[in-house]
């Protein structure tokens, strides 16, 4: 209804019908007043216009209150578990800053990254993004963050585990390191954390979402104009160091581009972010297969 109200073709229908319907009415009382009720109809008539102005002032009041109430449910918005995901994809497009507070970074590693690699190569321009991820040497932490995701309706056939997000984390800050390295330009602040919060925050230059890990559920989408917009730059933009360990991704700029299945421990035991699973060969090459993925 709020919609229909704002359409600039709806205004100009209520417009011109309320001034059809005022000459159609005027019209009929001189046919039906004759010549001897001329006077009463003149009378009837001013009355009659008098009425539609009052009436058409109540309207334009009416219509002034519901479309500021649209303005407001359009800065904020629940939008559809699939359309979000297409909502994100168009937003990643143009957007030179992407704000992320998650677990493991995945849909930024795997969408929004690609997306900042591919403007750059159009029209160069200074480009950041600040992501505050799990820490991957948290077991427990880990641990329980794949037991709250099996717990959800999912896409993934597999179930996640402990090893599963530890990989999901390290690819993601790899791929940032390495996108460093490559895209001029490009800057990124990683910070790692031992709260699991139960939702994810993403924040680009016009719009703001706020998911969790249910795959079909609604998203919570909010425009440039919402105060949780102002609210949610605010908290990343002041985002500090001693709410979590900021991963220092200068300290492996020179060595990752060069990284290999070999090298990959080292350069995460450079970044402080070495794990147990590493020592399997199948774990390494997961990660770097993302990693690849993700920064061509």
């Amino acid at each position: 209804m709020f919609n229909d109200l704002a359409s600039v073709r709806v205004r100009r229908f209520l417009y011109l019908s309320s001034g059809l319907l005022l000459v159609i009415s005027a019209g009929a009382r001189v046919l039906l007043g004759g010549d001897g009720g001329t006077r009463q109809v003149a009378r009837e008539l001013a009355s009659n216009i008098a009425g539609a102005i009052i009436v058409w002032g109540l309207s334009i009041t009416f219509l002034g209150f519901f479309l500021s109430r649209e303005r407001q449910a359009h800065e904020t918005r629940v939008i559809d578990g699939d359309a979000s995901a297409k909502q994100f994809s168009r937003v990643a497009t143009d957007a030179t800053l992407w704000y992320h507070h998650g677990q493991i970074g995945r849909w930024v590693r795997e969408n929004a990254l690609p997306a900042f690699i591919l403007r750059s190569a159009r029209s160069p321009a200074p480009m950041k993004m600040i992501i505050i991820l799990l820490d991957p040497r948290s077991d427990d932490i880990c641990k329980s963050h794949a037991d709250r995701r099996n717990s959800k309706r999912r896409k993934e056939s597999s179930p996640f585990t402990e090893c599963h997000i530890k990989i999901e984390i390290a690819s993601t800050v790899l791929s940032l390191a390495k996108a460093m390295s490559k895209i001029p330009g490009f800057s990124a602040k990683v910070f790692v954390s031992d709260l699991d919060i139960p939702f994810r925050i993403d924040l680009c230059n016009t719009y703001g979402f706020i998911t969790h890990e249910d795959q079909t559920a609604p998203a919570f989408g909010f425009e440039a104009d919402s105060p949780y917009f102002a609210t949610a730059w605010s908290y990343f933009e002041k985002f500090e160091s001693k709410y979590a360990r900021e991963i220092n991704l200068d300290a492996v700029k020179n060595i990752v581009d060069a990284m290999d299945a070999n090298s990959l421990q080292a350069v995460l035991a450079t970044l402080q972010l070495e794990f147990p699973e590493l020592s399997d060969s199948s774990v390494r090459s997961n990660i770097l297969q993302c990693v690849e993925k993700a920064v061509r």
